[in-house]
């Protein structure tokens, strides 16, 4: 039995001394660990993971296809939806002889899912005190995803996997976080100090619940020096933020290693945050829908995808070389999704790294497909276009990008002091106008601070609907 509720309880309410004493014995923290998770069994996912990285990509994919193989008869026989899909398909279990067989079977979205929501729990197995977790809603509308305790610990061993990847061994050091999801404190080990929220079980100072700003990254850098923080994790737009303090501000850490995720990380955002904290920026990928990881390795030659998760890429939406990363996880039971897309854009590599490992890389991940703002004839900008308007307009300290069904753009802006607002306002203007060929009508709206609907400070949004963004239900 998973038991995160009850030690999630304990770690919101229990007092600071005892959370740190919980926090300093390895083997009550190895305790809660098997307790939270539903047992140990991530540690034999992590050995896998290890075991497997350096095999021949062949035999990696027969350890899928069987793995996938069962999935689907689990699917025909105990899945609503599966069952009535492969009827109407004319499909069984036994003609999916090839990973490539997948391809019968059509993409799945989110709205998929929660228009046949009850159809996808299988029959034989107890939604109950499962780990679950809820998406942002950022691509449309939001919904509860569980898994099981063998789809939990494929995830929580993959982590832990990752965590040994990197030179640093970044599993093994106090972390700051710039997240208030769990699914970010999985990979922590051990843990002393307390900041805004911590687990002794996950190892993570959380300070995501604090508004993101100058008194925020003030705390941030007290406790790092502090506490001899030597990890940062979150999203990269709120790294990039703290990053840009820390070099304003001309502050000296002892950061080993930084872990970006859930959002996209940029290549002017990854230079900005290495030069401020001088040491590797790592870049991750995962999704609360169904349990798929992917993370850089110190080549940072693309995104590593542990071999629990069969990653293709459909390129209908978008072209040939890049196209929606669509994902397959062999180890969720409870509530499979098979071939599902997040709606994030991307390209696969099957070639070996030079690191070694031979597990197939994520690389050009492009963003959510309702990132790109989208013009009237039906084109897309790219979001990076946006995401560098803080690097190269001086001035900004935040900006938000809304563009609403009508095509129109709201661009709210924080000014840093001192900065004239007329005279920003139309730098600003003149960039936009480029960047969008003077087909977009806008308005610039200075604010003291930009409230975003996302955890995940994000920089653009868009309201249009269009062939390239994820269909969206209207209400």
């Amino acid at each position: 039995m998973m038991l995160y509720r009850e030690i999630g309880l304990l770690h919101e309410y229990s007092p600071y001394w005892l959370l740190r004493l919980w926090g300093s014995s390895d083997r009550l923290v190895a305790l809660s660990r098997r307790l939270y998770y539903g047992g140990g069994g991530y540690r034999g996912w992590e050995e896998k993971c290890r075991k497997m990285e350096r095999w021949p990509l062949s035999k990696i994919e027969e350890f899928q296809l069987k793995g996938i193989q069962k999935l689907v008869r689990h699917c025909y026989e105990n899945v609503p939806y599966y069952s009535r899909l492969f009827k109407k398909l004319g499909l069984l279990p036994s003609d999916i002889r090839c990973l490539e067989d997948l391809e019968k079977l059509p993409v799945l979205t989110k709205n998929d899912v929660l228009d046949h929501y009850p159809e996808f729990f299988a029959r034989n197995m107890s939604k109950s005190w499962k780990y679950h977790q809820q998406t942002s809603g950022t691509t449309g509308r939001p919904a509860m995803f569980y898994r099981d305790e063998g789809a939990a610990a494929a995830f929580i061993g993959s982590c832990d996997y990752f965590g040994m990847m990197s030179p640093n061994e970044m599993r093994k050091t106090r972390a700051l976080i710039f997240s208030r999801w769990a699914i970010w404190s999985l990979l922590y080990r051990r843990y002393n100090p307390i900041f805004s929220r911590f687990s002794p079980v996950t190892g993570g100072v959380y300070v995501s619940d604090l508004p993101l700003g100058d008194s925020t990254f003030e705390l941030c850098a007290r406790y790092i020096k502090k506490f001899n923080i030597q990890r940062i994790y979150g999203f990269p737009s709120a790294v990039y933020a703290f990053a840009k303090y820390v070099e304003r501000k001309n502050l000296s850490t002892n950061i080993k290693a930084i872990l970006c995720g859930s959002e996209i990380l940029y290549e002017g955002q990854r230079s900005v945050i290495e030069k401020a904290f001088g040491c590797e920026v790592f870049d991750w990928y995962t999704s609360s829908e169904c349990v798929v990881n992917a993370c850089e390795c110190e080549k940072h030659a693309g995104l590593h995808i542990t071999p629990f998760s069969v990653v293709n890429i459909d390129p209908s939406k978008v072209g040939k070389a890049v196209g929606r990363i669509v994902f397959t996880s062999m180890a969720s039971y409870l509530m499979p999704l098979l071939r599902y897309t997040a709606g994030d854009v991307g390209s696969i590599t099957y070639k070996r790294c030079a690191c070694g490992r031979s597990y197939p890389r994520l690389r050009r991940i492009e963003g959510r497909t309702n990132d790109f703002v989208i013009l009237p004839n039906g084109q897309y900008i790219h979001p990076v276009k946006f995401y560098m308007y803080p690097v190269e307009i001086k001035g900004i300290e935040d900006i938000y990008f809304l563009q609403h069904e009508d095509y129109s753009m709201d661009i709210s802006v924080v000014k840093e002091k001192g900065v004239d607002k007329r005279e920003l306002a139309q730098i600003i203007g003149r960039r936009f106008s480029k960047t969008t060929r003077g087909v977009l009508p806008f308005s610039v709206r200075f604010t003291d601070a930009i409230r975003r609907s996302s955890k995940k400070y994000r920089i653009v949004d868009t309201k249009v609907v269009s062939d390239l963004n994820m269909p969206r239900k209207r209400g």
